[in-house]
């Protein structure tokens, strides 16, 4: 593990800031972030309008040999969509959480707070991470279809901006009635096939989900291992008495659902689904999903390692 204020000061380069302005609490945040990083004597790239607005994955690319690190101000979906740049060059992340749900920053005990960022360039550690990929495309957080896949596609904006974290539950709650659950096959680690009708499937490179549901208590950005659950109750509203185990991650004994685990896990449907991949629709099944060991250099704040053990070891 480095401390990222040391790279930063040997090797005297910038800082590449990348804030999405549609991200929930987007608007007006560049500014006010690269004013505090330049008042503490840090170099920021220096960004064109067109450029702040143009693809976050070909600025890192094109800055690459010019930047130390890169903070990423925005939601799960913002960070997603820089993850190939980051694997590519291996340049240490830092995120700005500035969207609804914020999996990935509540995961690691980050704030949007200006201060909160000066002190982890000062104080943070860069490890590396595990990602997961679907049919070729990367994730960090979670990748879901059935519910999930809905309230992502028809989810309200103004309701994200009013209720934050909630507006996924208001959404699904709408939803559900109008919904029907899918027969999947399910291929864990080339082990024999689980058929099944289900609700959602979600599955996670971490242990969070849906803002604060628990997938594997014990599960980790650094584990090696994808976790797939597969909620498989008679009708919508049984979900309700299942929240005590969303909530805590223990699905012992129950009958209504599927947990696995593995290092690649393959989902086959009778027609093609959508998936949602942090909280995007990107693909459809079939879809092989398979963990990426320790691609990823996330700095992350020296309490999270310490509270959060073992989540990173």
């Amino acid at each position: 593990m480095l401390m990222i204020g040391k790279i930063l000061g040997a090797s005297m380069k910038s800082i590449l800031l990348l804030i999405n302005p549609k991200a929930r609490s987007g608007a007006g945040s560049y500014q006010e972030i690269a004013e505090a990083l330049l008042s503490k004597g840090l170099s920021v790239i220096g960004l064109s309008d067109q450029e702040k607005n143009a693809d976050f994955k070909q600025l890192i690319l094109t800055y690459q040999e010019e930047i130390s690190y890169v903070i990423v101000g925005g939601g799960d979906g913002t960070v997603n969509r820089v993850l190939s740049a980051l694997v590519e060059t291996k340049l240490p992340l830092i995120v700005f959480p500035l969207g609804t749900a914020n999996l990935l920053a509540r995961s690691i005990q980050l704030k949007a707070n200006v201060q909160d960022l000066l002190e982890l360039i000062d104080t943070g550690r860069t490890i590396p991470v595990d990602l997961g990929m679907v049919n070729g495309i990367y994730f960090i957080n979670v990748c879901g279809l059935g519910i999930s896949t809905e309230v992502n596609k028809n989810i309200s904006l103004k309701l994200k901006k009013l209720t934050g974290p909630f507006s996924f539950w208001l959404t699904g709650l709408k939803l559900s009635p109008n919904l029907s659950p899918f027969k999947m096959k399910l291929t864990v680690d080339g082990n024999t096939p689980v058929v099944t009708r289900t609700w959602q499937i979600t599955i996670c490179n971490g242990r969070k989900y849906a803002a604060w549901m628990t997938i594997e208590p014990d599960a980790s950005y650094s584990d090696g291992t994808l976790h797939c659950l597969s909620t498989e109750i008679k009708k919508w509203w049984q979900g309700f008495r299942l929240l005590p185990c969303y909530l805590r991650g223990n699905y012992r004994d129950n009958l209504d659902v599927t947990l696995v685990a593995g290092q690649e896990i393959k989902i086959e449907t009778r027609h093609p689904l959508q998936i949602d991949v942090d909280g995007d629709v990107q693909t459809n099944t079939p879809a092989v999903f398979q963990v990426k060991p320790k691609v990823l250099n996330l700095v992350v704040p020296a309490a999270a390692l310490k509270d959060s053990r073992p989540f990173f070891v």
